[in-house]
């Protein structure tokens, strides 16, 4: 991975204005991200810098405990990054149970690492702290999840939340999704919105995210139409056979939300914390 990075430098290719990070379970390799961040940095000291610090999930770590120091470093030297609520919970060491935890959490973010934006993907928030809040249509029942964001300046923090339905469907990539919208649409100098740019970019990430999963969803119940045995809902006595029918089924379909990705219809807006 050095190498290759190295020899991109040699020949005047890293002129980059963005980057994003993902998935690295390897300390070394961890290591060598935060010297390409450093170097691009060094480049176009206007990069933004994307770090999805994926590592756990379900009160699991899927990563090794080495690696956790190494993307604490990586925090300070991201402009904005897009934990689940684990790793929300694990980077500020404190639980998300409430909305003043979540309040406190988006804070933390920035007074620990000095980051400027942190978007939370999901979590998990009681319906009677948010009696305050609008609830969309779509919502009904106990099934939603809360997508929370915040930004830093030198003025204030400017934090919001977005309500989502919930599915009981496990879906394979969304948090990957996520992280690649949210980078490809996040401008620091949109003005226009009340909140914030980072409240705009999240309900435009979030429109194209509904699109893409309903999409898959209606695709994968037509499959267990014509095969019975497949499970879109996963369990504990799964065999590998059936994940891996599951996992076919539950495929994003991106290509086939094409028109979603590029022009997404806005269903749920930010609201201000």
């Amino acid at each position: 991975m050095r190498d290759i990075f190295e020899c991109m430098d040699a020949n005047g290719l890293l002129r980059h204005s963005h980057m994003l990070s993902g998935y690295t379970p390897s300390a070394a390799a961890l290591q060598v991200v935060g010297s390409i961040v450093d170097r691009l940095r060094e480049i176009n000291p206007e990069l933004i810098y994307l770090l999805d610090p994926v590592c756990g999930d379900d009160g699991k770590l899927y990563v090794a405990e080495e690696v956790i120091p190494l993307y604490k470093q990586l925090l300070t030297k991201a402009t904005l990054t897009t934990p689940n609520q684990f790793e929300a919970e694990l980077f500020v060491s404190r639980k998300i149970t409430t909305l003043a935890t979540l309040r406190l959490a988006l804070s933390d973010f920035h007074k620990t690492y000095g980051l400027p934006n942190v978007l939370i993907s999901s979590c998990e928030i009681p319906r009677s702290d948010l009696r305050d809040f609008t609830f969309p249509e779509a919502i009904e029942g106990e099934k939603f999840l809360v997508c929370a964001g915040s930004s830093r300046t030198e003025e204030a923090e400017k934090s919001f939340i977005i309500l989502l339905p919930r599915y009981e469907e496990h879906f394979e990539g969304v948090g990957d999704t996520f992280s690649a919208l949210t980078l490809a649409h996040f401008d620091q100098e949109y003005a226009a919105h009340p909140i914030s740019a980072l409240a705009q970019t999240a309900e435009t990430v979030l429109a194209s995210l509904g699109a893409i999963t309903d999409t898959t969803r209606q695709a994968a119940l037509l499959a267990t139409r014509t095969d019975s045995t497949i499970s879109l809902v996963p369990s504990p006595d799964e065999t590998p056979s059936a994940r891996i029918s599951r996992l076919r089924a539950m495929e994003l379909k991106l290509v086939q939300s094409q028109e979603a990705i590029l022009r997404p219809s806005i269903k749920y807006r930010a609201q201000a914390l």
